[in-house]
């Protein structure tokens, strides 16, 4: 009977756990579920992070098109010269593009509205042009838009619109390269008082579509569209070297805190003040033989 007590002892130790081995195991398997857990919050994160990045570059890629499919064989008699931007050769200054016109009627132009005509006549500007869909004419129109109007759009209309007083100026930063946006008056194109790549911006871009048929303006971006991009927008513009060439700049922005105060009208103390900026430029070079456009500026026949 000894002997089966001492083997019943030996086994019960051998088998068993002390106290101190159990607290290590627990210590151990708490920390592998804290590294487990971390590892599934940087994996969502990273998914998220991706799903904004993919959804930001299909928006980037919309604009490229939408812009480059409207300057692609435009006539030059088919753009108001006297509201169109001209950039210098160093990039440091935007003029009006040099029309027909003098100069009182210039000071004027600047502060009309847009054109409103919904036919196929003159109608590109800097910030605004029509694309043919069967009968009729879409007018596409890049604006500077207060954060708080950004998703509700009340009190917007294609009439006030035309009246808008800032624009989104699209520049580059001669010195490091970089690209500038700011919502200017069309009589300042090159105030800096206004920028829109930051956190604290108090106006974003957006790109609206007027159906004339329908009398409905809509934007290009929706309210789910601003988890992933906060704004939007395009710039079209004739370069002074080179009279013949029109080039249309667009660009998406992306900045968390920013978004977070276009959805809520506030960020969270927590938000990341992350940057994602994607821009790029259509060329468009015309030729007055090619494109049925006499010297003057007119058409002949076409």
């Amino acid at each position: 009977m000894r002997f089966y007590r001492f083997l019943n002892k030996k086994v019960l130790k051998n088998g068993g756990f002390t106290l101190v081995e159990i607290v290590i195991a627990m210590a151990l398997l708490g920390g592998v579920g804290l590294i487990a857990a971390k590892l599934m919050e940087m994996i969502d994160t990273n998914s998220k992070a991706s799903t904004k990045k993919e959804s930001q570059l299909k928006m980037q890629l919309m604009g490229l098109k939408l812009v480059e499919g409207r300057l692609k064989g435009l006539k030059r008699n088919q753009f108001r010269p006297e509201l169109f931007y001209q950039l210098m050769p160093n990039s440091s200054f935007i003029s009006n593009f040099p029309g027909q016109i003098n100069a009182s009627t210039l000071t004027n132009l600047i502060t009309d509205p847009l054109p409103s005509g919904s036919g196929p006549g003159p109608y590109l500007t800097s910030f605004l042009f029509r694309k043919k869909l069967g009968e009729r004419y879409l007018t596409y129109i890049s604006a500077c838009i207060p954060l708080a109007n950004m998703v509700n759009l009340t009190g917007i209309t294609y009439a006030t619109l035309q009246k808008n007083q800032l624009w989104p100026f699209i520049r580059t930063n001669n010195t490091t390269n970089d690209l500038n946006v700011y919502c200017c008056p069309r009589s300042n194109p090159m105030c800096t008082s206004n920028p829109v790549l930051t956190k604290i911006s108090n106006y974003g871009v957006l790109i609206f579509r007027f159906d004339p048929q329908t009398n409905v303006l809509k934007s290009i971006l929706h309210e789910r569209d601003f988890e992933s991009i906060s704004s939007m927008g395009y710039f079209i513009f004739s370069n002074a070297s080179n009279d013949k060439l029109l080039q249309g700049r667009i660009f998406t922005f992306y900045n968390e805190c920013l978004s977070q105060r276009i959805l809520t009208g506030q960020a969270k103390p927590g938000c990341k003040d992350f940057l994602s900026l994607r821009s790029g430029i259509v060329n468009e070079e015309f030729d007055y033989a090619e494109e049925g456009i006499n010297n003057m500026g007119s058409s002949i026949g076409l």
